[in-house]
């Protein structure tokens, strides 16, 4: 197996010929990584792994030389000590400090990046070993099995972790296969029995409806599908990754660019704006024009993810004929409701028009409205031709249902929406109605109060001490 460019479909090799693109202008030949594109000085281990890939596909002058140089430095970023949290994970950035005694996952290192380097390495064994140095392939080997071994030793996984622990699975399958370490294929053919039997309760992952994770987990899927040497894991892969396709395909909204909410992970709300992983599996699939993808040449949020794409291109994107039109063109007004589990009873309900969306999230009042947790959502086409949007930004245990016309959500206290609609500025709000351009919100509401600000581009209205509220749309 040797893939290149060429072997891909033409809108695969465009996404990903734009994505290496925009790593060249990023390679520090002095570091042999990739500088941030957001964090100042800083550089980019896991960007680079990617790149390293990226090169090996395109496979012009330089870039096999340039690939090996930037493993290398990859590998020199890896953690190599036994007994620690950390180890077999690598530095997010050398310049960041080394963790040390008491070091808090995620403020002091990133577990996750074993499993995102590690199943990027295991992609370029199984294509380019014969390109690659004897070396480097050791070396790779040795930091495959550490990151194996660091994620065994830390046991901080659960299969409801959906994006990581579908990477897991099938990356200690393989690693077990390669180095005849029959306990490692065992452990991750369990881990994938696993994830298939919570998946198949209700067709669904417990990382619901987000633009990000969703890519990685095509990604992942993709690899128990491609690289996983398990024809158990391949049936199981292919059968959640035809099942994922159509879930995505009836929250997707092909006018509007975007997948309706409600969001139980994510980095943004128009999709066209900032780099979502999804965004990048629908343009391999219908090509640039009909993409939720921003321009990468342009300006664009969450603009680390733009170096996934070699990743994506290896696996390959498979959507199933049945449901590949609706990535194409909005086929009509629908609603959809899914359970996504029953202990707690947590439901996501959506309802899709032509000119707007809405969606809600019911968690049994055990989430709050925050962070990446978007409980209610709404996305509408304004005047201008943009994608205008309100969302939930703070809440505490709220349950909200979407309807069409509609958006029921109560809570504990102190609701809050994010709204954005160029044009519109605070008078435009009151409590009981919202006039923005495209768009008339009429809210009831259990109190007497309410504040508006405009926070950053965008506009919010706060309900004090509010436990109910009715979105009429």
């Amino acid at each position: 197996m040797t893939k290149h460019l060429d072997d891909l479909s033409a809108y695969a090799c465009d996404l990903t010929r734009a994505s290496i693109a925009c790593m060249d202008n990023l390679w520090d030949i002095d570091l042999g990584l990739l500088r941030s594109m957001e964090d100042g000085p800083k550089h980019r281990v896991r960007a680079s792994a990617w790149y390293a890939l990226g090169l090996l596909l395109r496979n012009e002058d330089g870039d096999q030389d340039r690939a090996c140089t930037a493993l290398h430095s990859v590998l020199d970023n890896q953690f190599d000590e036994p007994g620690t949290a950390y180890h077999g994970t690598f530095y997010r950035a050398p310049e960041e400090p080394h963790p040390g005694a008491g070091a808090q996952r995620w403020r002091g290192y990133d577990p996750n990046w074993r499993q995102f380097i590690g199943t990027t390495l295991a992609v370029i064994l199984d294509e380019y070993e014969n390109d690659l140095p004897d070396a480097l392939v050791k070396r790779i080997d040795e930091s495959i099995s550490k990151a194996v071994v660091g994620e065994s030793e830390e046991a901080r996984l659960s299969p409801h972790y959906t994006n990581i622990a579908l990477m897991r699975a099938p990356l200690d399958v393989w690693a077990g296969k390669r180095y005849n370490r029959s306990e490692w294929v065992e452990r991750g053919e369990d881990w994938a029995k696993e994830i298939y039997r919570l998946f198949r309760e209700h067709n669904s992952f417990d990382e619901y409806s987000s633009p990000t994770y969703y890519g990685v987990d095509l990604y992942a899927l993709g690899f128990w599908r491609t690289y996983a040497p398990s024809d158990l894991l391949c049936e199981m892969g292919k059968a959640m990754e035809a099942e994922f396709w159509r879930d995505i395909a009836a929250h997707y909204h092909a006018g509007l660019k975007n997948l309706c909410g409600p969001y139980f992970r994510s980095y943004g709300m128009d999709m066209r704006n900032y780099v979502a992983i999804l965004g990048q599996a629908i343009w391999m699939a219908v090509g640039r024009e009909k993409a939720p993808h921003p321009d990468p040449a342009g300006p664009m949020g969450h603009t680390g993810d733009i170096a996934f794409p070699p990743c994506l291109a290896a696996v390959g994107v498979h959507i199933p004929e049945d449901v590949l039109s609706s990535f194409q063109a909005f086929p009509s007004e629908h609603t959809v409701e899914k359970v996504i589990t029953d202990s707690p009873h947590v439901v996501a309900t959506s309802w899709l028009g032509e000119q707007y969306m809405v969606g809600g999230a019911y968690t049994s009042a055990t989430r709050d409205a925050a962070g990446q947790f978007h409980p209610a959502t709404v996305h509408w086409l304004a005047p201008d031709g943009t994608v205008a949007w309100v969302r939930m930004a703070r809440g505490s245990g709220v349950d909200a249902t979407a309807a069409k016309g509609s958006l029921s959500i109560s809570c504990s206290g102190n609701p809050a929406f994010q709204i954005y609609a160029p044009g519109a500025d605070v008078s435009m709000l009151t409590k009981t109605r919202w006039e923005l351009p495209g768009l008339t919100v009429a809210v009831e509401t259990d109190t007497e109060d309410w504040q508006t600000a405009e926070v950053r581009g965008t506009l919010e209205i706060t309900y004090p001490g509010a436990a109910r509220i009715e979105l009429g749309i």
